[in-house]
C-alpha cells in the first residue's frame, strides 16, 4: 500500500497533488477545512486551515522541484502576503506550513530558509515545510479502510498487478539487464540468436495482450517499444543483408567471396550492404530512445526504482565511430532519417572546409616564420543526425558524443594561433549559415 502511494504521489502534479493533500487532512484532523477557489480572486493563498488554532496550508506541487528555485520562492512570499493581507484579520495566523510535493527527495535549501525568515518577520509561534513523508506518515496513521479509499482498492491493485507483470515479461525477454552487451553487438552489426528469440516473444505475446486501458501513456509507451524492437528484429531476420550463423544474426559479408569483374557493379552491391548498415544505426538509436521513454513510465506508475533510474544508453565501448574510443550517447528523438545519405551536403561541407584549410595553408607561404607547434583545429555539428554521423564517419577523423561530431583537421598542424583563430571563427560562421547546422569550431 505503501508503494502505491509513492507512485501516487510521483505523479501527482499541481493541483493533483493539493486534491490528495486535502483529501488526506480532512481524515487526519477534523477541524481542517479546505478552501475552494472563488472567481477571479482565487482561494486567497490558503489551500486549507484550522480556524479555532489559526493554523494555514498552501501546497506547492511542481514537476520539478530542484529546477524551480526562483519559482517557489515567488510561489512561497506571493502567496504568503496573499494570505497574510486577507485571512489574518478573520483568524490570526499563528501556524504556517508551505506544503510541498518533494517526491521524497527532500526540499531545498533556500525554502527552509525563507520559511524560517518568515517564521522571523511575522512572529509566528510555528513556520514550516511540510513534506512527502510527513503527508504519508499522516495517512498511514489512519484506518486501513480510510487508506484503501484514498490510496485506491482491489481494482488498482489488479491493474498494478496486471502492469507489473508486463513490465517483467518485457525486462526478461529483452534481455535488458543485459542491455551494454547487446547494445556494443548492435555497433558490430550482430545481435546474439537469443536475444531476437526474446524479443520475437514478448512483441508477439504483447501483440495478443488486451491492455486494460487504464494508464494510457504507459501503454502507449509499451506499444512504441514493441514496433521499435519488432523493426529491429525484422532488419536482420527479413533482409537479405543479413544472415543466421548460429548464435548470432550478423550482416552477411559472404558476398565479397565471388568475384565481380565489373568495379561499378562492386561499388553499388557495397553500397547495399552500407545501406543495410546505416539504417541499423538509426534503429539501434530508435529503440534507445524507445526503452528511455517506456522506463519514464514505469518509474512513474509501476516501479519508481527501475534500473535505480538509470537511462539505457547507445554504447559503442570499441570506438566505432569514435576513433577507437569508447562512448556511450543518449537520444533525446526518434530519428527518421532513414534510406540514402544525402551525399552532397555532407561533400559540400568538407568541400568548404578544405577550401579554407587551403586557403590558410596559401596565406601561410606568405606569413612570417613565427610558426607554433599546433596539436589540431576542431570543427563541433551540435544536434547532428546520425545519418549525417555516419555520412562523416566515412571520411575520417569523426568523433561522435551526445549528439554532435566532432571533425579532427589534423591538415592545419603548423599554423600560428591567429590563423587558428581565424580558420575556426570563418568554419562555424559558414556552416551555420549555408548548411543549417549549429555548430562552433575551436583550436586546441
Amino acid at each position: 500500500m505503501r508503494t502505491k502511494f509513492e507512485l501516487l504521489v510521483y505523479k501527482s502534479n499541481a493541483q493533483a497533488y493539493e486534491d490528495l493533500f486535502v483529501n488526506i487532512m480532512k481524515q487526519a484532523d477534523l477541524n481542517f477545512k479546505p478552501v475552494k477557489p472563488y472567481g477571479n480572486i482565487g482561494d486567497r493563498g490558503n489551500d486549507g486551515w484550522c480556524s479555532e488554532r489559526g493554523v494555514y496550508y498552501q501546497v506547492y506541487a511542481p514537476e520539478s522541484l530542484p529546477s524551480n528555485s526562483s519559482q517557489s520562492l515567488k510561489k512561497l512570499h506571493d502567496d504568503f502576503q496573499k494570505l497574510k493581507n486577507y485571512w489574518d484579520s478573520i483568524s490570526p495566523l499563528k501556524e504556517f506550513y508551505f506544503v510541498v510535493n518533494d517526491k521524497f527527495n527532500g526540499a531545498p535549501p533556500h525554502l527552509y530558509n525563507a520559511v524560517a525568515q518568515i517564521k522571523k518577520d511575522y512572529n509566528l509561534s510555528k513556520a514550516e515545510v511540510f513534506l512527502s513523508h510527513q503527508l504519508e506518515n499522516k495517512l498511514f496513521d489512519l484506518s486501513d479502510d480510510i487508506v484503501a479509499s484514498i490510496v485506491g482498492g482491489a481494482s488498482v491493485d489488479s491493474n498494478m498487478k496486471f502492469y507489473q507483470h508486463v513490465v517483467d515479461s518485457i525486462t526478461n525477454n529483452m534481455y535488458l539487464r543485459y542491455w551494454i552487451t547487446i547494445s556494443d553487438n548492435l555497433f558490430a552489426n550482430s545481435i546474439e540468436s537469443t536475444v531476437i528469440d526474446g524479443f520475437n516473444r514478448i512483441t508477439m505475446n504483447m501483440f495478443k495482450t488486451v491492455m486494460p486501458n487504464v494508464n494510457q501513456e504507459l501503454e502507449s509507451s509499451i506499444t512504441e517499444l514493441m514496433n521499435r524492437a519488432q523493426h529491429l528484429v525484422d532488419h536482420f531476420t527479413q533482409s537479405q543483408y543479413a544472415s543466421n550463423f548460429g548464435e548470432f544474426w550478423k550482416r552477411d559479408m559472404s558476398w565479397k567471396k565471388t568475384w565481380i569483374e565489373d568495379q561499378d557493379e562492386y561499388l553499388r552491391v557495397y553500397e547495399q550492404y552500407e545501406d543495410w548498415r546505416r539504417e541499423l544505426f538509426v534503429i539501434h538509436h530508435n529503440l534507445v530512445h524507445a526503452l528511455n521513454l517506456f522506463s519514464v513510465q514505469v518509474r512513474s506508475y509501476v516501479y519508481p526504482n527501475y534500473f535505480m533510474g538509470q537511462q539505457f544508453t547507445i554504447v559503442d565501448s570499441m570506438g566505432t565511430l569514435n576513433n577507437l574510443q569508447g562512448y556511450e550517447a543518449i537520444p533525446t528523438t526518434f530519428d527518421t532519417n532513414f534510406g540514402h545519405i544525402d551525399k552532397s551536403r555532407v561533400d559540400s561541407i568538407y568541400v568548404s572546409v578544405i577550401n579554407l584549410i587551403n586557403y590558410i595553408e596559401y596565406q601561410k607561404k606568405n606569413a612570417p616564420n613565427q610558426f607554433i607547434s599546433a596539436t589540431k583545429v576542431s570543427l563541433r555539428i551540435q544536434d547532428c543526425d546520425s545519418q549525417l554521423v555516419a555520412a562523416l564517419n566515412e571520411k575520417g577523423r569523426v568523433n561522435f558524443m551526445g549528439g554532435a561530431a566532432f571533425i579532427d583537421l589534423d591538415e592545419l598542424s603548423h599554423l600560428r594561433m591567429t590563423e587558428k583563430s581565424y580558420l575556426a571563427e570563418r568554419i562555424s560562421t559558414i556552416l551555420s549559415k549555408t548548411f543549417k547546422v549549429s555548430c562552433s569550431a575551436y583550436y586546441e
